[in-house]
């Protein structure tokens, strides 16, 4: 949980370079935004369907049911 998230570094990452082309002129800063925007939206919607997910399995089997 509190360690590194490759996703969310890709993530980051991925923002940096649209940023970096923004101010170089290559790609409208608004546009840079937006993309960058989406691709954090697109993570965090799919981790929460996995926390989602997850919890709607404990619920059917709890982690100590067999013992």
């Amino acid at each position: 949980m509190y360690g590194p998230d490759p996703t969310m570094e890709g993530v980051f990452a991925y923002g940096k370079r649209l940023y970096v082309m923004a101010e170089a002129g290559s790609l409208p800063m608004d546009e840079a935004d937006a993309l960058a925007n989406a691709r954090l939206d697109e993570v965090l919607a799919r981790d929460a369907a996995e926390v989602k997910y997850h919890a709607w399995l404990e619920s059917r089997f709890p982690p100590n049911a067999g013992d």
